[in-house]
Order: C-alpha cells, then sequence, then structure tokens
C-alpha cells in the first residue's frame, strides 16, 4: 500500500518524504506553479531538492514570497559556512504565471489572495480587480534546464490543463507531478478532475494518491509518478 501523502501546502516532512523515497523520485529540482509566499518551502528543503524554483504573478504576493527566499538564502549561505556544507540549494523565484503561449494576459484578484487566478472566479470567491500579467510556458522556459527538475507542482486555481499543455516537453523528464484539482465548478473554464486525470495518463503518468483535506473539501491534490516507474 502507498504510503499517505499530505498535501504539499501542509509541511509534514515525514509522510511526503516517504512519498517520494516510495516511488524512488530524486530530488534534482522542484518547480511549483501558483507559488504564493512559498508556504511549501520549508518542505522542500527538508525533502533535500537541490533547487526549488516558483512562479507567482501576483507583483503584490510575489514580493512576499521573494522576501521568504532571501530569509532562507542568507540563512542556508551562514550554515554552509559554519559548518561546511558541501552545497546548497538554489532558491528562485519568478513573477509570472504559467500557462499555453507566451502572452499578457489578465490575473482575476479575489479576496483571498490563494484564490487569485487566470481564469475568472466563480461568485462565492469575491473577485476585486485585475491586473495584467506576463504568462509563459513551462516548455520555454525551462527549455535548457528541463534535468534539472523532477518534480512539477501545480496550484494554479483553475489553469491547471492550461500550465501542463504548455509543458509537454517538461513533462517526458519529470519523475512525479502533483496537481491541485478542484471538485467543484469554482473558475470559468476550469477543467474536471477526468479532464485533468485524462491528459496525465495520455502523457504517460499515473495517479499514485488522492488527497482531500475534509469530506467537504472543494479540491485536494492528486500525485501523478511517470508510468515506468
Amino acid at each position: 500500500m502507498n504510503p499517505t501523502f499530505e498535501q504539499l501546502r501542509v509541511p509534514r516532512l515525514g509522510g511526503t518524504r516517504a512519498l517520494l523515497e516510495h516511488h524512488g523520485i530524486s530530488r534534482r529540482g522542484v518547480v511549483h506553479v501558483g507559488g504564493h509566499r512559498g508556504e511549501e518551502l520549508e518542505l522542500y528543503l527538508g525533502c533535500g531538492f537541490q533547487r526549488i524554483l516558483y512562479l507567482e504573478p501576483n507583483p503584490e504576493v510575489y514580493a512576499g514570497l521573494e522576501q521568504h527566499l532571501s530569509y532562507w538564502r542568507d540563512w542556508l549561505a551562514v550554515l554552509q559556512e559554519a559548518y561546511g556544507l558541501q552545497t546548497q540549494p538554489e532558491l528562485e523565484s519568478l513573477c509570472l504565471a504559467a500557462g499555453d503561449c507566451e502572452a499578457q494576459e489578465l490575473f482575476h484578484l479575489t479576496r483571498c489572495s490563494g484564490q487569485s487566478s487566470l481564469l475568472a472566479p466563480a461568485p462565492e470567491l469575491e473577485a476585486q480587480a485585475q491586473i495584467e500579467v506576463a504568462v509563459r510556458p513551462l516548455d520555454g522556459l525551462l527549455a535548457e534546464r528541463a534535468p534539472q527538475f523532477s518534480v512539477l507542482t501545480i496550484d494554479a486555481q483553475g489553469a491547471e490543463l492550461l500550465v501542463l499543455r504548455g509543458a509537454e516537453k517538461l513533462l517526458q523528464s519529470l519523475e512525479m507531478v502533483v496537481v491541485e484539482v478542484n471538485f467543484r465548478p469554482r473558475y470559468q473554464g476550469g477543467p474536471g478532475v477526468a479532464q485533468v486525470e485524462a491528459f496525465m495518463e495520455a502523457a504517460g503518468y499515473r495517479a499514485v494518491v488522492r488527497s482531500q483535506a475534509s469530506p467537504w473539501a472543494h479540491g485536494g491534490d492528486i500525485a501523478y509518478v511517470r508510468a515506468h516507474k
């Protein structure tokens, strides 16, 4: 039986590390789309990833993300000097959204910043404003760097398929993909779980764990691994 998988936003190191080890996932690097303020950073560090790359399109939220990363860059540098650590992980962030084409698009801001999206939100999410953000496909963004990453996390608030369609080449070299899905429509044009499942299966991945915070939660995470693993 597969180990229990805690959602990546919940920093319980043991279960997540056990999942990675159970499926033989390397720690080359993780790309996190929809980084918000980097709530998973300590979890990724504890799992031993060599590089961590966050994408967050909201400039105001991005400032908090970069501050979080800067804090850890400083501390890791101190620890490396004090204890002679051979290497320290690379922590990066980019202020942009991932999608299926290179463009400037409207980004819908909601009352809760973590629910903002490239897609128009449902009324209950309380849209407040729109800003224009840069959108890049991951295949173009990471064309020369794909071998550096083994895991992709997508927390794109309804734009999951847009991210995946722009990452078809990257998917060929990844080992695991974690997608936050919505069990009921919350964004206009957002995919259902079955659509995400079908895309991932066609890309050569199989679902190994499905998690939901509670029976009434609107969404959850699905962890996929390459089918040959």
